[in-house]
């Protein structure tokens, strides 16, 4: 049932693109913002600023880039090849579109402003808030919004330029955690971008990040403070963290855990950040942005979602109650109970 509700939303964002580029043809918006979501990754502002080229040409509009809150590390650095024109608040505009945006809390302060204009969003993450928007071009097969982007220019029979082109296939392989979870249509994607000059070695270095020394003492603390837990086949860990615990999620399932939660409190916030492999979620169908993340923020009264083998969720009850809400949620889904074997 999931499968073909996937691709009903893929044939549907189809017929939506189709409608998202008619009104930009026959409105000739003169301003367009576009926002990422908050802490923006590779795929939310390289796909911005693809689609931002994509604009420019079909209107000729003016556009310009949001970051609620900033943006992640290689992003920062990536901004200084791919460069969009900043946003400003006091300014009007006639449409805004919103780029991997999984919640509209996710615009942070621009949430106002986003919602005084003509709103689209494009992206892959499900949702449950599309009456927000005008033109909603949501793709949940796709692994990256860069895909989504590309298949845009596809629509408008418009060929992206080798700088643009490089963009969306570096937000790919960011996305795609280097190919390792590509779909065959993510490969596809990335092929035609290659044929268009695109490098992919090129976007193995702009996405590359270097391991600070903060991250690297938050990742082995993760793993000493780990609480490991078995429910049938598969390993379940815990853990608590103040910092980086995406990462450091991230590296417990490196190390052997099939799913990992990693919390902690940041600036007041109670953050939770989930990882999975991509066997856990063939073998099971627990999708961890819909199943559990967003599951967890709302009985807790938070805010949630993500992929199917990456999620997050925050909110505001302390982090020994969400971690506790995580075991409850994930023993409901998979129907087991869990027993504690370390330590």
């Amino acid at each position: 049932m999931r499968s073909r509700e996937s691709k009903n939303s893929r044939n549907e964002s189809l017929r939506v693109s189709r409608k998202f580029l008619s009104l930009l043809e026959n409105e000739k918006p003169k301003r367009v913002l576009f926002v990422c979501h908050r802490s923006a990754d590779p795929d939310s502002y390289l796909s911005s600023y693809a689609l931002a080229n994509l604009v420019r040409r079909v209107a000729g509009s003016r556009t310009s880039v949001a970051i609620p809150q900033g943006e992640v590390e290689v992003v920062r650095r990536l901004r200084q090849k791919y460069r969009m024109r900043e946003a400003k608040q006091e300014m009007s505009y006639d449409i805004s579109i919103a780029v991997d945006v999984g919640n509209i809390e996710l615009l942070g302060e621009w949430k106002e402003k986003f919602l005084n204009s003509k709103s689209i969003l494009v992206d892959h993450h499900p949702h449950t808030d599309l009456d927000y928007y005008t033109v909603a071009i949501v793709d949940q097969l796709a692994v990256s919004t860069s895909e989504i982007v590309l298949r845009i220019f596809e629509l408008a029979r418009l060929k992206p330029s080798l700088l643009v082109s490089q963009a969306m296939l570096d937000a790919m392989i960011y996305d795609s955690q280097h190919l390792s979870i590509a779909t065959e249509n993510t490969l596809i994607a990335a092929a035609k971008l290659i044929s268009l000059g695109a490098s992919l070695d090129l976007a193995r270095d702009e996405i590359r990040t270097e391991r600070s020394y903060d991250q690297v003492i938050a990742r082995l603390k993760s793993a000493m403070r780990m609480y490991l837990y078995r429910a049938g086949e598969w390993l379940i860990a815990f853990t608590k963290v103040n910092s980086f615990q995406a990462q450091c999620a991230r590296s417990i399932v490196q190390i052997g855990a099939d799913v990992a939660f990693a919390g902690g409190v940041t600036d007041g916030t109670t953050r939770v950040s989930i990882r999975s492999t991509q066997n856990f979620f063939v073998r099971t169908g627990i999708h961890l942005g819909n199943d559990i993340a967003a599951r967890a923020a709302s009985e807790l009264g938070g805010l949630g979602g993500g992929h199917s083998t990456a999620a997050s969720f925050e909110c505001s009850a302390p982090i020994e109650d969400a971690l506790a809400k995580c075991r409850n949620i994930i023993e409901r889904a998979l129907s087991l109970s869990m027993k504690r074997i370390m330590p």
